[in-house]
C-alpha cells in the first residue's frame, strides 16, 4: 500500500518503499537532510529524493536468507505502518486536510441550499435544525482547508 501511495502522491518510480538496499552519492545524501530515525527512514529517502527531482532507479537483486533465526522480526506492523502513514501525510497534506475539507464545505453548502430553498415545511425551528449543522460543516471544512495551507508551509520549512 505504501509503495502505491509513494508512486501516486509523490511520483516516485519505485515498487518497494522498504527495500533495504540503496545507493546514492554523498551530495544527494547531504541534500536530503534526513531527520527520521525509525522505520520511516527508508520512505523519507524516497519521498525527499522524488520531491527534489533526484534520479531514482531500481535494480533487481537476489536476496538470500542469511540463516539467522535467533530473534523475532523487528517489524511492528501497526506501529510502523502508522509512523509511515503519518510521515506520508505530513509531506502531502492535501490528502489529510485539503480534500476532506473541500468535501465538508461542499456538504455543508449542499445542506444549507437544500434547506433554504424551501423543501418541506418552512417552520423556522425545523430550518434551524438543518442550517446550523450545515453552517458548522462549512466552517469546519474551511478551517480544515486552511490547515492544509499551514501544514504545507511547515512541511516546506522542514524539507
Amino acid at each position: 500500500m505504501f509503495s502505491a501511495l509513494a508512486r501516486r502522491w509523490f511520483n516516485a518510480p519505485i515498487h518497494d518503499v522498504y527495500c533495504g538496499l540503496r545507493g546514492f552519492t554523498r551530495v544527494v545524501q547531504q541534500r536530503l537532510q534526513q531527520r527520521c530515525t525509525g522505520i520511516e527512514f527508508a520512505t523519507e529517502m524516497i519521498i525527499k529524493a522524488s520531491l527534489y527531482g533526484v534520479k531514482i532507479a531500481e535494480v533487481p537483486i537476489t536476496v538470500h536468507p542469511d540463516g539467522r533465526q535467533s530473534h523475532a522480526p523487528h517489524l511492528k506492523t501497526f506501529r510502523d505502518g502508522w509512523r509511515t502513514l503519518r510521515f506520508f501525510l505530513m509531506y502531502c497534506p492535501r490528502w489529510l486536510f485539503l480534500i476532506p475539507g473541500a468535501a465538508l464545505v461542499m456538504l455543508g453548502l449542499a445542506v444549507n441550499k437544500w434547506r433554504l430553498t424551501g423543501f418541506g415545511s418552512l417552520d423556522y425551528r425545523d430550518t434551524l435544525r438543518w442550517v446550523v449543522p450545515g453552517a458548522t460543516l462549512t466552517a469546519l471544512g474551511v478551517k480544515t482547508m486552511l490547515s492544509s495551507f499551514f501544514v504545507s508551509i511547515l512541511g516546506m520549512s522542514r524539507r
